[in-house]
């Protein structure tokens, strides 16, 4: 990594010395205060990747590793499996370790334990029938989230298993069934399961899954989850269930709300903001550069960063240009290449879904075309000295 990126890796060790065992680890719990809740616990090191990312996407020493990244159809997803792997993996089992003393401290783990047994030994909690081979399905994708390091691996793991849930209960019905019968029958699965160590996973997953993973199926099935333990740890015949329900959508809202506050907003900009721009001259042929371009910089005000990052010794004698398909026209001074790139971003085919920005030598040919398409709206898929 750059040094953008090891100044990063330095703090966020340095902050947490001691590492996650030591609970001093986090800006709101950890430094100068005990640690007391997963949230405090988590929310550092989500942050401390959100920074990393953006410091390897702009870090020149990086930039032909992130570049081959960049140019991934899936960019962002593979960018973020490598962080996982570099950062989370290492402290899974610390940070894991340190989630159930949390849990254990203050009683939740042993109360959700216990409950549990409650459930399996009583009457239950009024779910519908799910069959044995179901429940057994049910219990090795839970297992199989419980041995994931990265959220998103856990994510699809409890996707699987809430998944077999509905299987399960379409089959006992012959029809499919609503949130009204799937959540007891989750609950009667999770007991089950005999894990209460699922909460764990769950605070897990909750506090450092990417934000853009929080809608949609997954994000729907782990609040289903986390709702269910939520009601198995509470679980008590004398409460009323209204009482819990209150409870669990408090405690909802209040993680929606952390978690909005909490997300880096330079790491959505530093996306949104990139810009892919090739280089050509006679010495070297064609080299790009991955940049970062705010909606209101102009063309004037990208060519002297262009200037600056390809090393050009005489800026006057450049200019930036747009390559549509075949044509190659130069841009205006006072134009914005962002907005020039929203609008090419929205041709998905036909004329103009093949574009690139050059910043080029005033005199000279046009350059040719590259070989075909982009795969990144903003990336120009060239190998180093290939001419365009």
């Amino acid at each position: 990594g750059g040094g953008g990126g090891g100044e990063l890796l330095r703090e966020f060790l340095d902050s947490g010395r001691g590492g996650p065992e030591g609970g001093s680890g986090g800006q709101e719990g950890g430094r100068g205060g005990e640690v007391s809740s997963a949230s405090e616990l988590l929310r550092p090191v989500r942050e401390f990747i959100g920074r990393l990312e953006t410091a390897l996407v702009l870090s020149a020493d990086t930039e032909p590793a992130v570049n081959a990244l960049l140019t991934a159809p899936d960019s962002e997803r593979l960018l973020e499996s490598v962080l996982h792997r570099c950062v989370l993996r290492p402290l899974h089992a610390s940070l894991a370790a340190r989630l159930r003393e949390l849990r254990e401290a203050d009683g939740s783990l042993q109360r959700l334990r216990g409950n549990l047994r409650a459930v399996r030994e009583g009457p239950g909690v009024g779910s519908p029938p799910l069959a044995p081979p179901t429940l057994d399905r049910v219990r090795h994708a839970l297992l199989r989230m419980h041995q994931r390091y990265a959220p998103p691996a856990k994510l699809r793991a409890i996707v699987q298993a809430c998944r077999l849930v509905q299987q399960g209960l379409q089959a006992a019905h012959g029809r499919a069934c609503g949130a009204d019968e799937f959540l007891p029958a989750l609950s009667y699965a999770v007991a089950q399961s005999d894990r209460a160590e699922l909460v764990l996973d769950v605070d897990y997953t909750m506090e450092l899954l990417p934000q853009r993973q929080l809608s949609g199926e997954g994000g729907y099935y782990l609040i289903s989850l986390y709702s269910s333990l939520f009601e198995l740890q509470n679980y008590h015949v004398t409460r009323p269930s209204v009482e819990v329900n209150g409870d669990i959508r408090r405690s909802l809202q209040q993680w929606h709300r952390r978690r909005r506050s909490g997300e880096p907003s330079a790491r959505g900009s530093a996306h949104q903001n990139l810009l892919r721009v090739a280089y050509e001259d006679d010495l070297h042929g064609c080299r790009a550069k991955t940049l970062v371009v705010r909606p209101s910089d102009t063309v004037a005000d990208l060519c002297r960063v262009c200037a600056d990052k390809f090393k050009v010794s005489d800026p006057s004698l450049h200019r930036l240009c747009l390559v549509v398909d075949d044509s190659c026209r130069p841009l205006p001074p006072d134009s914005h290449p962002q907005l020039i790139k929203a609008e090419l971003q929205g041709r998905r085919q036909g004329p103009g879904c093949y574009y690139y920005f050059v910043y080029r030598p005033v005199e000279g040919p046009p350059p040719a075309r590259a070989r075909p398409p982009l795969q990144r709206d903003d990336a120009v898929d060239l190998e180093d000295g290939e001419p365009l």
